[in-house]
């Protein structure tokens, strides 16, 4: 349930970390979702134009964008695949918003274009809850999705034996968020809103870390663990070092049942356009996560996918991918296909 006060909220918080005023936005997300209402509402704040497409487009994302001298944009990084249609002086683009970039894509993008490109964090619930702070440098903390946003407090909570106490630094802990016009709660779930509302304070649901001067790096959804042997796993990090390797466009990283150590890393794969007739070798992977993972963190099963399935606002929908169980999969173990 959200106000009218959430909605401007939202939109001020996103404007209190534009780098210079916009008059031109673009927005590819659907509206159903709550991202091109706050967007709209910046574009109205500033007396500026919003252009929406009918639909998201990954390869067509940086040819409308020059289309339409567009100088603000929600940009997801799959959109990067089309970047080599368009050169940075065709472009009208100052700043992009980008939520849950890899690092690597976010320096390259920003070495490339010279467009700042700000990582945050938020959720339906809590609107904007952390953002890093206007032109601030994309290599310096670059896993880190920023500080506490414009009317938002934020903290990390553990919880021990039933008792609940704040995180240290460097410690992971759950991220909590309040502040001004947070969600009011989910209609007619009173049993839920109890369980995540505690003294104002949202419950994310979410795996953070904070260093020393308060900004905040996700490690993952505490849902989204995958216990091996008793060590957890944050599907997150494994597909952030999966990214890395050229040749993968996106990548999902799921928990499989295992009768020895509870649970086993399975990755999915989707490889970019161009590398799809030459493939990429199960082998490749494997080293690739050797020496970027503890031993324990580098997946046993890797498979690949066309398409993986997608959310409205992008995402990889997890739940959606095929239930093929181990089928089809390179085992690390045997070093065989399943």
């Amino acid at each position: 349930m959200l106000t009218h006060g959430y909605w401007l909220t939202l939109a001020h918080s996103a404007l209190s970390v534009h780098v210079q005023p916009h008059q031109r936005f673009f927005t590819a997300q659907p509206f159903f979702y709550m991202d091109p209402f706050w967007q709209l509402l910046q574009a109205v704040w500033c007396g500026g134009t919003l252009i929406a497409a009918k639909k998201l487009s990954a390869s067509r994302f940086f040819g409308w964008l020059e289309q339409h001298q567009i100088e603000w944009a929600q940009l997801p990084e799959l959109a990067l695949k089309s970047i080599d249609t368009v050169q940075a002086k065709e472009l009208a683009l100052r700043q992009v918003f980008t939520f849950g970039w890899s690092a690597s894509a976010r320096s390259e993008f920003t070495q490339s274009f010279g467009v700042v490109a700000n990582e945050s964090f938020g959720m339906t619930e809590i609107g904007l809850g952390l953002a890093m702070p206007p032109s601030w440098p994309a290599s310096d903390r670059a896993t880190s999705v920023g500080l506490a946003s414009l009317h938002r407090q934020a903290r990390l909570m553990v919880t021990e034996r039933l008792e609940q106490r704040p995180a240290r630094p460097g410690e992971t802990g759950e991220l909590w968020i309040k502040g001004r016009h947070i969600f009011q709660g989910y209609w007619n779930k009173p049993e839920v809103n109890a369980q995540v509302i505690q003294d104002g304070w949202f419950k994310t649901g979410d795996a953070f870390v904070c260093d020393d001067h308060g900004f905040y790096r996700i490690v993952g959804r505490f849902k989204e663990m995958i216990r091996r042997s008793g060590e957890n796993i944050a599907a997150r990090e494994v597909e952030e070092v999966v990214r890395m390797l050229p040749q993968v466009l996106d990548c999902a990283a799921v928990a499989v049942a295992d009768g020895q150590r509870g649970e086993e890393v399975k990755i999915w794969i989707q490889l970019k356009p161009r590398h799809v007739s030459h493939g990429l070798k199960p082998g490749v992977v494997i080293a690739h996560c050797q020496a970027n993972l503890a031993p324990f963190k580098v997946p046993r099963y890797i498979a690949f996918i066309g398409d993986l399935p997608r959310t409205a606002s992008n995402k990889v929908a997890k739940t959606q991918l095929p239930a093929t169980g181990l089928k089809g999969s390179f085992d690390r173990a045997t070093g065989n296909w399943v």
